[in-house]
């Protein structure tokens, strides 16, 4: 599900600005002339700048854009018509956000009930390997966070929510950015297998603790999760 520059930056930047009390205010004049909600704006649109500013220094352009979403799509347009292949998903976004860097590599025949969740590709972290040809996201220098437009959730958790009690206890949904479309699905949205333990420690941290135990993450993991914009 394809998005313009134009339409991930400004859904992205409502999801900042939402945040504030300010810019969440009713727009609602107490003056007849309505100057009153003019200056409010006028106030707001001049504070934007140092928004961006401290929204560029973290990082905005990497956690809206994600690794997997640089790279090629797993369609093309061929006399204006779509053509993809039997072997890919009926999505393209769907086969960027996991087909083809996780399993799925043979049969769909397994009695595992966790593979069954919807038809999704299943990414098992601790043996993802970094697509061929895509070095950026090589362990370095970097200091590694969470996406603040990212979330991690456990899977028994949604599934439990709608279906009471459930078993997938090693499966783990990432979103990241909701990339403005109509259908108000994510950008990135992918399920992940995690049998080590350590996505389920990870969802139980937030703040400084959550921070600290992703600068200790190692690969394949930390790959895993920075490739489908987790961590950033």
């Amino acid at each position: 599900m394809g998005t313009t520059y134009a339409s991930l930056v400004c859904k992205t930047l409502e999801h900042v600005l939402l945040e504030r009390e300010e810019w969440r205010e009713v727009i609602c004049s107490q003056r007849d002339t309505g100057c009153d909600v003019v200056e409010n704006l006028d106030t707001l649109i001049r504070g934007l700048p140092s928004i961006l500013e401290k929204l560029r220094n973290n990082g905005f352009a990497e956690g809206i854009l994600p690794p997997v979403l640089r790279r090629p799509p797993a369609f093309e347009l061929v006399n204006d018509e779509e053509h993809i292949d039997e072997s890919d998903n009926e999505s393209g976004i769907s086969r960027n956000n996991g087909e083809g860097v996780g399993e799925h590599d043979g049969d769909d025949s397994s009695s595992n009930p966790e593979d069954d969740y919807e038809d999704e590709t299943i990414v098992d972290v601790n043996t993802f390997e970094t697509p061929e040809g895509f070095n950026s996201i090589a362990p370095s220098q970097h200091h590694w966070k969470r996406n603040p437009l990212a979330s991690l959730m456990r899977m028994s958790d949604v599934k439990s929510f709608f279906q009471g009690e459930d078993n997938t206890n090693n499966l783990y949904i990432v979103n990241v950015n909701f990339a403005g479309n109509e259908m108000h699905e994510s950008a990135v949205r992918v399920v992940l297998r995690d049998e080590s333990g350590k996505l389920q420690y990870l969802c139980s941290l937030k703040g400084k603790c959550l921070d600290d135990a992703i600068e200790k993450l190692k690969p394949p993991l930390l790959s895993a999760l920075i490739f489908y914009g987790y961590i950033i």
